[in-house]
């Protein structure tokens, strides 16, 4: 075990804060801070970038809200393994080009090492320390701690292919009550296929329920890292949310076992028999859960990732449920977010997503608005006949979906609010909640 602790010098916040004074300075949670001078429960600080310099802007901040950053060894990109362990790891899936760990150097040299995996296998860069107790890597400048130089690499270090730096994903294998075997479910109907999966309905054999099941490839599983929205809906429960049953990734393919809704998703629905026949009232009411369904996912902080009309799933009574969270994503602020959605989903992503990858829970206000289109004219794709790269130049003109028919002027006017080019200027779910507008329909 390597002895040289990598203390970090600087602050992190654990709260957002609204600055009550000018001496003061607003931030949000996990933040990061260089502490100048401690005056009782006020602290004098400045912020520090993503590049680990202290930015000009400082002030005073609770001492409550902020605590000491945590050693290298605490941080989720270290691991204790020496160069050939780190090299297999980060060359096995779900890890990909752009996988990094800090890990103990190797030899006679006290410190730390940086191995990123790169196209052509993992490269690794020593982090040394100059006479001014400042930690560098030869050609890229130093930093007064580790912490900085990995902020600094995973900001700006791209390698080959253009990916940049992301953390190293542990593999691991589910040993939990969601895991069950194959044996336990009976595929019965096939519900159709795309080039990622096939959707089945299904019997759990000792409960005797119909289920829907999602069968996907292993490998693509893996290399998807699917896993990470699974976890997140594991710990979702709302009405307006499926419901996840079992898994069974032992085997190829991997079962993803959910709740079986009988009137299937919503964009067949509304293009089917019952679609004409939809009253308004009944067009608010799926809009109005789906309001409900999204303010809980706000709260959680889950962006969906992948909200459209086809991943919504309608039961009997017309209850609807949010479904498909393989792409979700916990999201405390707007963050990177590097895996592209597949091209099916761009007309339905804001364009900060697209061009720079920018992921928040206003992302999912975007696409809410495009879900709405999709409702009140009853599953019609939303751009139709417009290449998506034709509509991020038609966005940026002013152009916007027009007003459905079945639509309302206090919903197309939501509509709108929805697709702001810049997110801060989009309703959260809990205003649009707060607006009331799905129930004013059911009165006109």
């Amino acid at each position: 075990m390597n002895q040289w602790k990598g203390l970090s010098v600087r602050h992190v916040s654990e709260v957002d804060f609204e600055a009550k004074s000018e001496n003061e300075i607003s931030f949000k949670a996990a933040e990061r801070f260089q502490l100048l001078w401690e005056r009782g429960d006020q602290w004098l600080v400045t912020k520090v970038d993503d590049d680990g310099e202290d930015i000009k802007k400082m002030g005073y901040v609770p001492a409550m809200s902020l605590v000491k950053e945590r050693p290298v060894e605490e941080q989720s990109w270290y691991l204790d393994v020496d160069g050939k362990e780190a090299e297999k790891l980060l060359l096995a899936a779900p890890n990909r080009v752009g996988s990094f760990v800090v890990r103990p150097s190797q030899g006679n040299i006290l410190g730390y090492a940086l191995s990123v995996r790169r196209v052509d296998g993992v490269i690794h860069y020593h982090i040394k320390q100059d006479q001014d107790q400042q930690f560098f890597i030869r050609g890229f400048g130093s930093f007064i701690c580790v912490h900085d130089l990995v902020f600094f690499f995973r900001k700006y270090l791209v390698v080959k292919d253009w990916f940049r730096m992301t953390p190293y994903i542990k593999v691991t294998t589910i040993e939990d009550s969601w895991e069950k075997p194959w044996s336990d479910f009976a595929l019965k109907k096939n519900l159709g296929s795309n080039a990622i999966s096939s959707l089945f309905e299904g019997k759990w054999i000792d409960r005797k329920d119909r289920v829907l099941i999602q069968s996907i490839d292993k490998e693509l599983f893996e290399q998807q890292q699917y896993m990470k929205g699974i976890e997140i809906l594991k710990r979702l429960n709302h009405r307006n949310i499926i419901t996840l049953y079992a898994l069974c990734t032992s085997e190829n393919p991997v079962y993803i076992v959910t709740e079986f809704l009988a009137k299937g998703d919503l964009q067949s629905f509304l293009q089917g028999e019952e679609g004409p026949f939809l009253t308004d009232p009944q067009l608010m009411h799926i809009a109005s859960q789906l309001v409900d369904g999204l303010a809980y996912l706000e709260v959680k902080h889950v962006a969906h990732c992948s909200l459209a009309c086809r991943h919504v799933l309608v039961g009997n009574n017309l209850i609807c449920k949010i479904s498909h969270f393989q792409n979700a994503r916990i999201v405390k602020d707007s963050e990177t977010f590097l895996t592209l959605p597949g091209p099916q989903l761009l007309k339905w992503m804001p364009p900060e997503f697209i061009y720079y990858g920018e992921l928040s829970t206003k992302t999912c206000v975007w696409s809410f608005g495009i879900l709405l289109y999709e409702i009140f004219t009853l599953g019609q794709k939303p751009y139709t006949g417009i290449k998506a790269v034709d509509v991020l130049k038609k966005l940026e003109a002013g152009y916007r979906l027009p007003m459905p028919p079945l639509c309302s002027s206090h919903v197309y006017s939501l509509m709108l609010k929805c697709w702001n080019m810049k997110p801060s200027k989009r309703p959260s779910f809990q205003m649009i909640m707060e607006m009331k507008i799905f129930q004013r329909l059911a009165l006109e």
